[in-house]
């Protein structure tokens, strides 16, 4: 499963996602927490097409997410117990393009407390 491949790589500890946009008003799921974060080397851009939900093939809508360059402001959330299907849930809502153009990844983000993945 997806949900599988993206816990695989996951670091040691709790399992933690970098909010931007309505993600953090809008959490999918249940987080804790919520510590300021930057993701240096990304920004938010209106960088893909959808023709689902947001517009059609003669007219494809723009959906923003994270691509190369600058910074992005955010927030990290530790994503709650069960920790599974609070990812289900995350997944479940953001990954509904297929195929699948805005994927999960592993960033590194500065906070108050230090670097965290």
């Amino acid at each position: 499963r997806f949900r599988d491949e993206i816990l695989a790589p996951a670091p040691a500890g709790p399992l933690k996602l970098f909010a931007y946009g309505s993600l953090l008003w809008k959490p999918a799921g249940e987080v804790r927490g919520g510590e300021r974060a930057v993701a240096r080397g990304w920004h938010r851009s209106f960088c893909f097409t959808v023709q689902r939900f947001r517009g059609t093939l003669e007219r494809p809508g723009l959906m923003m997410a994270l691509d190369r360059g600058g910074q992005c402001q955010g927030m990290v959330f530790e994503i709650a117990e069960p920790v599974a299907e609070n990812l289900e849930a995350l997944l479940r809502r953001e990954m509904t393009i297929l195929p699948a153009v805005n994927v999960p990844r592993w960033l590194w983000v500065r906070t108050e407390g230090g670097m965290s993945r």
